[in-house]
């Protein structure tokens, strides 16, 4: 009987601290995602409403509109308002990570910067998406150098390294 419990207790263990893990899914391209939603129509629009809040996105080119630094019982926020380029939508968020407030600290309004967040809210209505929590991965530039960009540069995703099938160094390109 206590064999037979501890099985159990394994087992539901395990499946809280997959389960949780598995639907979070990959970290998708959020400036696709921006330009879908506002291409679409408005069928679609609530579908991928569903299918994005919650989810984790990474964007690039965001240009910095307003840049906000609070301090608040000794916590450092930053709220910034920045805009998606190919969609024009706006993308608002506020740091709150030590490392990122660090990086965040060099930005100033009209640079751009790549983010990586989860979906918190995106409306049509305010032309906007909401990122909370954040995680600010670096300075960017306002847009892609046109075939200079690799693509490990582009998408997170990407490997650079090792090609498995001859054994040498190689750029994805």
């Amino acid at each position: 009987m206590m064999h037979r419990l501890s099985i159990v207790t394994l087992v539901t263990l395990l499946i809280t601290i997959l389960v949780p893990a598995s639907l979070a899914g990959p970290v998708k391209n959020g400036n696709t995602m921006a330009l879908d939603f506002v291409t679409a129509g408005e069928t679609l629009r609530k579908e991928l409403q569903e299918e994005t809040e919650g989810r984790i996105f990474f964007f690039r080119y965001l240009l910095i509109t307003n840049i906000e630094t609070r301090v608040t019982n000794s916590l450092t926020r930053i709220d910034m308002n920045t805009v998606e380029p190919s969609s024009e939508m706006r993308v608002d968020f506020t740091v709150r990570k030590r490392v990122s407030l660090e990086k965040a600290k060099t930005l100033e309004k009209g640079n751009a910067v790549a983010v990586t967040g989860r979906v918190k809210s995106i409306s049509a209505q305010k032309n906007q998406i909401v990122l909370d929590p954040v995680i600010v991965r670096y300075k960017d530039r306002l847009s892609p150098k046109a075939g200079r960009e690799l693509l490990y540069e582009v998408d997170p995703n990407a490997r650079r390294g090792t090609d498995t099938t001859s054994g040498k160094e190689v750029i994805i390109r």
